[in-house]
Parts: C-alpha cells; sequence; structure tokens
C-alpha cells in the first residue's frame, strides 16, 4: 500500500496531519486556493484508495477518518506487526521447501530467507 500511495504521490500526506475542511452551511462555496485544492483532493483520494484495500469486514470501522495520516497510523497501529497466522504461514513454506538432490541448494535456501 505505500508503494502504491508514493506512486500516486498521495504518501507524502502520511507524514503530515491535514484534515479536510467540512464547509458549514454559510460557507455554500469556500474559497480555497489551487494548491490547497490539490492537496485536499489527493488526501481524499489517499483515503479512498487505502479504504479499497481494507477488506470488506473492517472497512466500517475507518470510514470516518478525513485525515490521512491518522488513518494510516490507526491501521499501521493495529495491523502493523505480524500476526501468530503470519508467523505460522511462513514457518509452513519453509518447512515446505524441498532442496534438489544432485543440484545447487541456493535458490531454494534463499526463497526460506524471504
Amino acid at each position: 500500500m505505500q508503494s502504491y500511495l508514493m506512486s500516486q504521490g498521495q504518501w507524502k500526506w502520511t507524514k503530515k496531519d491535514v484534515v479536510l475542511p467540512k464547509p458549514t452551511e454559510e460557507d455554500k462555496d469556500p474559497q480555497i486556493d489551487e494548491a490547497t485544492e490539490k492537496a485536499l483532493e489527493e488526501i481524499e483520494k489517499g483515503i479512498g484508495n487505502i479504504q479499497l484495500q481494507l477488506h470488506h469486514t473492517i472497512t466500517y470501522q475507518f470510514m470516518e477518518y478525513e485525515s490521512l495520516k491518522k488513518l494510516w497510523d490507526v491501521l499501521k497501529e493495529k495491523y502493523g506487526v505480524p500476526g501468530l497466522s503470519k508467523a505460522f504461514t511462513e514457518f509452513k513454506a519453509v518447512m515446505s521447501t524441498q532442496i534438489p538432490q544432485n543440484a545447487d541448494p541456493c535458490p531454494s535456501l534463499d526463497k526460506c530467507q524471504d
């Protein structure tokens, strides 16, 4: 996800805490300069891109975030550390790796180190 946001020019907004402005009823047409408007558009797209990649069973928990940085930080804190299932999946992959007889074992060992 980080690489995708970088490729879209949205990653920088995970470093800056910028919140989308909410227009009030009096501000029917708020005047926003072009640079600010572009930044807010990038932030909205970044939030949308992240929400599109979330599993449908948890997306509802993250629909109210208006700051890309806050959304990213919450997701990183909650899901950034691999859990037991990830460790088991990696262990299972290593155990199922076969080292071929009469051949160079390096490719198989390299696969285990990834």
